[in-house]
């Protein structure tokens, strides 16, 4: 999936609303409507930290448990069975590349590019 696709989708995940004139930003943000282009104007999901944690809060209670295996299968491990201290910090220390794929994949939102 193409970065600019996962920041759109994200946004969307968050409430964002996206029309041809521009976007209507969630409830409760400062600045309501911004005019185009649209994507420089949407948090930084791909890169910034606060942004990543800010998508998390998204994350609906119920889909959490599969958040975390889907983290997991990105990160290459299966947290569960990890014995080392080590590879636990590692789900700690996602990246936010990593932490947006599994936050799209939970969703149902992460295209394979083909």
């Amino acid at each position: 999936m193409k970065p600019e696709a996962q920041r759109i989708a994200i946004a969307k995940a968050c409430g964002y609303k996206l029309h041809e004139w521009g976007i209507t930003a969630p409830s409760g943000t400062d600045s309501p409507r911004f005019t185009l282009p649209v994507i420089a104007l949407l948090p930084d999901y791909l890169n910034d930290r606060n942004a990543t944690a800010e998508m998390l809060k998204h994350l609906p209670v119920g889909f959490r448990h599969t958040y975390i295996e889907n983290l997991e299968r990105v990160l290459g491990s299966e947290f569960w069975e990890i014995q080392n201290i080590d590879e636990r910090m590692a789900m700690l220390e996602a990246t936010p590349a990593q932490k947006r794929e599994a936050f799209l994949k939970t969703m149902g939102l992460w295209k394979e590019e083909s």
